[in-house]
């Protein structure tokens, strides 16, 4: 299963992650209040395993993450 960066980024940016810049391979965000990092590959479709991660960096519990990747699935048919 593939899941679009954009519905990635939206999904954080809900959890209080802004912009903070970019490389040539990545982008970064940074949560509001806090240290808390997510770099974001400058990529169009990511792999469920990477969605995974990069949710769990951005600290959406295990169930959370579920929920998204069910909504994300829905929305790619």
């Amino acid at each position: 299963m593939r899941i679009s960066r954009e519905q990635v980024r939206k999904r954080i940016l809900r959890e209080n992650f802004s912009y903070k810049g970019e490389t040539d391979k990545v982008e970064l965000y940074r949560q509001a209040g806090t240290k808390q990092r997510v770099a974001l590959p400058r990529r169009e479709l990511y792999e469920e395993t990477l969605v995974r991660i990069i949710l769990a960096q951005a600290g959406l519990s295990p169930s959370q993450i579920d929920e998204f990747l069910r909504s994300a699935v829905k929305s790619e048919r």
